[in-house]
């Protein structure tokens, strides 16, 4: 019997494609619930994928940044696909859009070398991202100077929102400082009265000389924590953070904060704020 020639047989098994999700959202509140939500962009980036299974793409990890900007590679998710693509796990990155991986044009031409260099190519669920042609790579350059247009232009405004804010004496957002309480209705803060009597107290110790060291040991003996919050998610989801001991670091930004003397800081100017003080300005001041 002649032998058979397997020369002629075609593999028809299509070569293994690995794909890491990469998803990003910049604020908490688009972790959950939204079109462009994390679980939005994973959920499209699988449909892409099942869409190429013949080719064999298979998704081998996805990986998410929460309320991180798109300015900066310096994200967990991003660290984490990078160690990947450097071991050589993977061969796509899928993404929901260009602008969710990166919006920064500084950032973007390295970036592409790095993957191009591990043999690693940058897919889209939503946008033609082929650079084998010229006009391709010059469309890309183009949708990564427009996204950083968007992020700058955005971080203009809100710089301008958070000025006039502190120009009408209103506090410009963040943990709500120990000793007050936030009224969302009237955008302001209201003294919480057992929390101010420890304010005035670490005040008073301090302008005293006390150690805060030791002063941080005395409130933590007696008890004392410092603010519990608890921040609600659109998912539903609840984070609670403070509630812990007193530290020296910890007081020493509280000595500095203005806003116990009445003021609120925007950009290193001070304006007086719609709040109740805490403590005297000559109290701070000695402090």
């Amino acid at each position: 019997m002649p032998a058979h020639d397997t020369s002629s047989v075609s593999d028809s098994t299509p070569l293994s494609q690995p794909v890491v999700i990469y998803t990003r959202v910049s604020t908490e509140n688009q972790v959950g619930g939204r079109f462009d939500s994390c679980e939005s962009q994973a959920a499209v980036c699988r449909e892409q994928i099942e869409r190429h299974s013949h080719e064999g793409w298979h998704e081998v990890a996805c990986l998410t940044d929460a309320a991180y900007s798109g300015g900066t590679m310096e994200r967990p998710g991003i660290k984490t696909l990078k160690r990947m693509i450097e071991a050589g796990e993977v061969k796509i990155v899928l993404i929901y859009k260009l602008e969710r991986v990166l919006r920064s044009t500084d950032e973007w031409v390295p970036f592409r070398a790095f993957l191009k260099k591990h043999g690693c190519r940058l897919e889209s669920a939503t946008e033609d991202l082929s650079e084998s042609t010229p006009s391709g790579r010059l469309k890309n350059n183009l949708m990564m100077s427009f996204s950083q247009y968007e992020r700058e232009n955005t971080a203009e405004k809100t710089s301008q929102k958070m000025l006039q804010q502190a120009k009408r004496g209103l506090w410009n957002g963040g943990q709500v400082p120990f000793g007050y309480n936030y009224d969302k209705n009237t955008q302001t803060l209201h003294v919480h009265p057992e929390e101010a009597k420890i304010v005035r107290r670490i005040f008073e110790q301090a302008a005293r000389m006390v150690s805060l060291t030791d002063l941080a040991n005395d409130l933590n003996a007696e008890g004392l924590r410092t603010k519990e919050r608890v921040w609600a998610r659109r998912d539903g989801t609840q984070t609670v953070v403070g509630g812990c001991k007193f530290r020296s670091d910890g007081l020493r930004l509280l000595l500095k904060n203005p806003i116990y003397r009445g003021s609120v800081k925007f950009a290193g100017n001070h304006f007086a704020g719609k709040h109740e003080a805490v403590v005297t300005a000559d109290l701070w001041d000695k402090a």
